[in-house]
Formats: C-alpha cells, sequence, structure tokens
C-alpha cells in the first residue's frame, strides 16, 4: 500500500493567477518570445507574462535601465513558477488568461522533493 500525501497549493501560485487575472482585464498587451518586454511603437508596450506582472506590481515601464526588481520577484514567487510562467507564455503561446485557468490546476511548482 502506497501512503500519498496531499499538498496544499502553494499560495505564490494564487498570487501569480491573480496577476494575470488583472492583466487580462485591464488589456495589457501581451508578447510571445524570448525577453520581458517588446516595444513596437514608443506608446505600445508589449509584456510576456512575467513582465506584465512587474508592470502592474511595481509599474515597471519595459526600460531595462529601470533595471526590475528580480530578486524580490525571486523571493516573492520563487524562480521555478517564473521559469514555468515563462515557458507557458513563450513555447505554449497561453494568454494571460489561459495561464492564469492553468494554474488553477496546479499545486506545486518546484524541485521533486523525496524523502
Amino acid at each position: 500500500m502506497q501512503v500519498v500525501k496531499l499538498v496544499e497549493k502553494d499560495p505564490r501560485i494564487a498570487m501569480m493567477q491573480e496577476m494575470l487575472y488583472e492583466a487580462d482585464r485591464k488589456g495589457v498587451k501581451q508578447y510571445f518570445g524570448r525577453g520581458l518586454v517588446k516595444c513596437v511603437a514608443k506608446d505600445e508596450i508589449m509584456f510576456c507574462a512575467v513582465g506584465a506582472v512587474l508592470h502592474l506590481q511595481f509599474g515597471w515601464d519595459g526600460e531595462y535601465y529601470n533595471k526590475p526588481p528580480s530578486d524580490y520577484m525571486n523571493e516573492t514567487y520563487g524562480k521555478h513558477l517564473l521559469d514555468y510562467v515563462v515557458k507557458l507564455n513563450d513555447q505554449h503561446h497561453m494568454t494571460f488568461r489561459q495561464i492564469a485557468d492553468h494554474l488553477e490546476h496546479v499545486s506545486y511548482v518546484g524541485p521533486i522533493l523525496r524523502n
């Protein structure tokens, strides 16, 4: 008989979901590809999913000289979750809403923990 431990949902996932739903509600333009941001025109900036979270949480304008607070992002959301969201955005071309909906079914993102 195998004992299965139930894992509570990581609260960082719920925080990421809410930020992505907000990006969708506010009509933040999405970018699929390498990098956090793409400037299409002077007044038209597109963000990847993680860039959109930086934009909404910190007012980041996409300019790389205004270095986004990556240390804070890694602490707040965790590197594994950020990498996972980038993969869903860049490789799977999922919208902000699709990523947030997908995260509803994810309880943990990180290294496999073994006893």
